[in-house]
């Protein structure tokens, strides 16, 4: 989800992922993959992050 996040709207074009094992690689690799994130989603991060 963090990645997806990061990656939307296509801002930012690399991301650091500070992994330790392959499977955290290979989970980072899936993410590009992943559905976007609902409208729904979105406002609830940017909610937490106003705090």
């Amino acid at each position: 989800m963090a990645l997806s996040w990061v990656f939307r709207g296509g801002r930012v074009t690399s991301a650091l992922i500070g992994a330790r094992k392959e499977s955290q690689i290979e989970d980072a690799v899936a993410s590009l993959n992943a559905p976007e994130l609902s409208a729904e989603e979105l406002e609830q991060i940017e909610a937490i992050l106003r705090g």
